[in-house]
């Protein structure tokens, strides 16, 4: 005799309950590398440099994006997610600060790249925080906020370059790559405090789902493994 369920009623969530402190970082993170190093990075190499040369800065800065599976796996395999956050944030700031130090083309290539790097780690670890640690019913509330606070950073820098860039001067972009080297690296101080554990799936019975445990014991979470029976041919034997 089949048993009817009866659903349970749907609570609202609490206000800010899709919001994080650390989500600030992130939004910091924007303001540095997509509101002020597009905008200034390019006027730099071009006041000091030629339009060659602002192509070759701008590739390499874009070229450090393919770098993001790399972070993904590494943060999943060592379980150092805050680390990569941390460092990825911190380095971005270091190389926005430093790039206009030097009036070097191969300078300017190697500093556009490590700070496109750092962004790439940060961002896929950011994300990692929310697939690894939240039921999957709630990302794209917590990914809709967290891009929210990026936009909202990246406003914040579009504006900190507009403010820098009145003059033309190389001093004042200067300047606005310090300021934004300054909000990346106030962002490390806001790190995630989830811990990214799941349940244990019951062993007693095969069918339960990933993420429930009879014995409510957890157990770090990572990305799910093939079951090596799974990679067999379908085809049936004759």
């Amino acid at each position: 005799m089949a048993s009817s369920s009866t659903p349970h009623p749907q609570v609202k969530p609490p206000r800010g309950r899709w919001i994080e402190p650390w989500y600030l970082a992130y939004g910091l993170l924007g303001a540095a590398v997509a509101g002020v190093a597009p905008m200034l990075l390019p006027l730099i190499v071009n006041t000091a440099g030629s339009a060659t040369k602002v192509g070759l800065v701008m590739a390499a800065f874009n070229l450090a994006g393919i770098t993001a599976p790399l972070w993904g796996n590494l943060a999943d395999r060592r379980r150092i997610h805050r680390l990569l956050l941390a460092g990825g944030l911190a380095l971005t700031g270091v190389a926005l600060f430093l790039f206009s130090r030097h009036d070097s083309v191969g300078w300017w290539i190697v500093m556009a790249f490590l700070l496109s790097m750092g962004s790439a780690a940060a961002s896929t670890v950011a994300n990692l925080f929310i697939v690894e640690a939240h039921p999957e019913g709630e990302w794209d509330q917590r990914i809709g906020w967290l891009q929210t606070f990026y936009g909202g950073g990246q406003v914040l820098g579009l504006l900190i370059a507009a403010a820098v860039t009145a003059t033309s001067s190389m001093q004042d972009y200067s300047l606005g790559l310090a300021i934004g080297a300054g909000l990346g690296s106030i962002a490390p101080r806001r790190m995630p405090t989830t811990s990214l554990r799941v349940e244990t799936p019951s062993t007693s019975n095969p069918s339960t789902t990933s993420g429930v445990s009879s014995a409510g014991k957890t157990q770090p979470l990572s990305w799910p493994r093939r079951d090596p029976s799974s990679r067999r041919s379908a085809t049936p034997t004759t």
